[in-house]
């Protein structure tokens, strides 16, 4: 398994040379923050794309103190007609407000993709084979695809691999399989999604996995079962490398918002059941990650209330909740088992 990242893009006069269209179907938002080392894979991915729908490159830069603006403006200097380089007076993530939503106010495509500053595309027909699709199926708002991940150390590995073939995923199944289910670098959505995201959701700890809901609740979402981007873990300032501090004050107020959060989408058009079964889940996953870290007052916690919304959801839930009395006896147990399997092994 090789990533191949598109590194090679068109002038600006040559790409705005293939689009069929003065209107602008596409607008590509880029969140960044302190992403040297990444914003320019993201940038080459999304300037090479080969496609006849008009697409603008919004890159939402949150003050970096790092070089990042720097490689951005000179991509925008070079990409003047495409690229909008957006850079607020002050940090708003610092302030609690979604860069997402500040750079969708300066977004005019009929459709919205998605790229943070640490991921990348790495399919230069991408936005012209979800348009297609999107334009095909009226009745359906979002697409989404397979997608590499790249760890830190350089291993690589495919996710989203559901299908060889495209198919509907329904509401159901994009709400219970939770916000990884859709890679974000992958989403494509009908600009209404953002709309109804800003009006519903724009408090919402986590953006991504509303948007996937939302963009699935007319008709289910789309899948392309290509790969058409990379999503990399722990990447440094990204979101999944938050992940491993634990604040529980910060923790509970973050549980409690996406509750909130979660059960206004009933009122929406979701399913009662599948809302409480996701809520059930989250609190599980967190106090599972609580669990690894050895925070066990706050694991016991966390489960307890997974248990109460919705019991027997997968059987880390089961074992998590069996135990939840003697979380480090659970915790030294699985230890031994990981040393026995790899002394078999030998």
């Amino acid at each position: 398994m090789t990533i191949n990242k598109l590194i090679n893009p068109l002038s600006e006069e040559e790409i705005i040379k293939k689009w069929n269209s003065e209107e602008v179907f596409v607008s590509v938002i880029c969140c960044t923050y302190n992403q040297e080392k990444y914003i320019e894979d993201t940038i080459l991915g999304v300037l090479c794309q080969d496609t006849p729908y008009r697409y603008e490159f919004i890159i939402h830069d949150d003050c970096s103190t790092d070089s990042t603006s720097e490689i951005i403006r000179k991509y925008a200097d070079n990409y003047p007609k495409i690229i909008k380089h957006i850079i607020p007076a002050k940090n708003i993530y610092s302030q609690g407000l979604k860069p997402s939503i500040n750079a969708f106010s300066f977004s005019i495509g009929n459709y919205i993709a998605l790229c943070e500053g640490d991921d990348f595309w790495v399919d230069d027909k991408k936005i012209k084979k979800q348009v297609d699709i999107l334009e095909e199926r009226k009745d359906i708002d979002i697409c989404f695809s397979a997608a590499y991940t790249l760890e830190p150390d350089g291993k690589e590995n495919i996710i989203a691999r559901y299908n060889k073939n495209i198919f509907v995923a329904s509401l159901s199944e994009v709400i219970r399989q939770g916000g990884a289910y859709m890679p974000t670098a992958s989403l494509l959505f009908r600009r209404n999604v953002a709309v109804e995201f800003k009006k519903y959701f724009e408090k919402a700890p986590v953006g991504d996995y509303y948007y996937q809901i939302l963009g699935s609740i007319s008709n289910g979402a789309v899948y392309l079962p290509d790969i058409t981007c990379v999503y990399r873990i722990n990447a440094l300032g990204s979101w999944s490398s938050s992940r491993l501090i634990i604040d529980e004050n910060k923790l509970i107020k973050e549980l409690t918002s996406h509750e909130e959060h979660l059960l206004k989408l009933i009122k929406l058009g979701a399913n009662k059941d599948d809302i409480n079964f996701v809520i059930s889940d989250l609190y599980r996953i967190r106090s599972n990650e609580c669990f690894l870290l050895k925070k066990w007052h706050i694991a016991k916690k966390l489960i307890e209330k997974s248990w109460l919304l919705h019991k027997k959801i997968n059987r880390n839930q089961q074992k998590l909740h069996q135990y939840r009395k003697f979380l480090y006896i659970l915790h030294y147990r699985e230890k031994i088992k990981k040393m026995i399997k790899k002394i078999k092994l030998r």
